[in-house]
């Protein structure tokens, strides 16, 4: 049986286990049970219950990285894909939220190595050498393990705005993504940052990020599971992304988890904005959550970001109970006609952005006991709000004109959406005094 230890801070929170033809378990420590600032791993694998086996493998299994940057992480650690615990042995130093996970007990508070730094022109070097060099890939070793098929790499940077790789010893506060080597995926980083720039001046919660060009573009963004302390000190930060939270594995991260196909188009076992509602029921602010995942739908539907599935969405695990985490990875990829435009999680019964109706909505709400007036409120909101903030940012003179070539695509759907977000307020609110007027009756 292959046993690693889970830690917070060099504090047992438990024990993962792996025995072959029986599966994982996990069993909580006593002390980390007892304590009033012990949390739960996620919602599905709570501290109060002392040893788990469902759920276990799908948490786990959802740390590791996804597609080309797995591969990266089995080809050089020379650890079968397959092989979960060996990666994570590997990888656990440096994943996403507060946890560490070791093949030993203790974990050693005496730095090992010094401080790497990075220079920006050695990591304008490395961008250019992605073709003979993974980025995640320094000095010979896989740095970081962050769910996710996009290129970036996680940084430690300090208050003068030196970067050093984070290698365990030193924690990361940053993450940098980069554009995509595919040539049909174009400026996706000056899209990201723009669409971010976008929530934020409308009042969404994001995490802080830049756009800048060293020559080559980068999008930095502050990790929101990461707090500095000092100089070289940074707090870690539990958080669970929507999968972890509901127990479901990686391969569930859309609602249509076996595809379109029309055999197996029906079957919705994914993450979908009813069991995010119905998770938002265990937080520590369920109505506010709720009301949160709907400013997320209707942002996501107006920016044309089909990519939004059940990973790009996290909660904070705190002590008292979920809470919803920032949000991240804001996208328009249906720009990309590269890019499937079926959207992660219906609306509705509605898989397609462009076909997406008022009664889709109304059936959304419905079914999550959202009443009608809030979504009239929030369609209402953000009928003008969206467009008008993406209008002001695409004059920002960062971006390069080929930026402004892909942004143009951006803002032309955002239009079209907020003209469809217009009727689809005028409906609700048809619905809304229809259903008084009923009521009166």
């Amino acid at each position: 049986m292959e046993k690693l230890f889970v830690k917070f801070n060099n504090s047992p929170i438990g024990e993962l286990y792996h025995e072959a033809g029986k599966g994982y378990s996990f069993i909580y420590d006593d002390k980390w049970m007892r304590s009033p600032d012990g949390f739960s791993l996620s919602p599905v694998l709570d501290k109060n219950i002392k040893t788990h086996a469902s759920y276990v493998g799908n948490f786990f299994q959802n740390l590791l990285p996804e597609g080309k940057a797995l591969d990266d992480l089995s080809a050089y650690t020379r650890v079968s894909k397959s092989n979960v615990m060996a990666l994570l042995a590997h990888s656990g130093k440096e994943i996403a939220g507060a946890i560490e996970i070791s093949r030993h007990k203790k974990i050693s508070t005496t730095p090992l190595i010094p401080f790497r730094e990075v220079t920006q022109k050695e990591l304008n070097e490395r961008i250019l050498s992605r073709d003979t060099m993974p980025f995640t890939v320094w000095d010979k070793k896989v740095r970081f393990s962050i769910a996710g098929y996009q290129d970036k790499q996680c940084f430690f940077k300090d208050k003068n705005g030196k970067m050093y790789l984070a290698d365990g010893e030193i924690t990361s506060n940053i993450i940098i993504k980069l554009n995509s080597v595919n040539p049909h995926i174009q400026n996706i980083v000056a899209n990201e940052h723009f669409c971010m720039q976008v929530a934020k001046k409308i009042g969404l919660n994001i995490p802080n990020s830049t756009y800048k060009k060293i020559p080559e573009p980068i999008f930095e963004v502050e990790r929101f599971d990461r707090i500095c302390q000092s100089d070289v000190t940074v707090e870690r930060i539990h958080i669970v992304d929507g999968c972890q939270a509901l127990g479901l594995p990686v391969s569930h991260k859309m609602e249509r988890n076996f595809g379109n196909d029309r055999d197996v188009q029906d079957i919705r076992e994914g993450v979908s904005y009813s069991l995010l509602f119905n998770l938002s029921e265990r937080t520590n602010v369920p109505i506010k959550t709720k009301h949160d995942i709907l400013d997320w739908a209707v942002f996501n539907y107006t920016i044309g970001n089909s990519d939004a599935h059940g990973k790009n969405i996290s909660f904070f695990m705190n002590p008292e109970g979920p809470e919803l985490a920032p949000y991240y990875d804001l996208v328009s990829t249906e720009i990309y006609e590269s890019v499937v435009d079926e959207m992660a999680m219906a609306i509705g019964d509605q898989f397609v952005a462009a076909n997406v109706e008022a009664y889709d909505w109304i059936t959304l709400a419905n079914e999550n006991k959202i009443p009608l007036s809030v979504l009239e409120r929030t369609l209402n909101k953000y009928s003008y709000a969206i467009v008008n903030a993406a209008t002001e940012e695409l004059k920002n003179e960062i971006y390069s004109p080929e930026d402004q070539k892909v942004l143009n695509k951006v803002l032309e759907i955002i239009q079209n959406r907020t003209q469809c977000l217009i009727s689809f307020t005028d409906a609700v609110r048809d619905e809304v005094k229809e259903n008084q007027c009923i009521r009166i009756k």
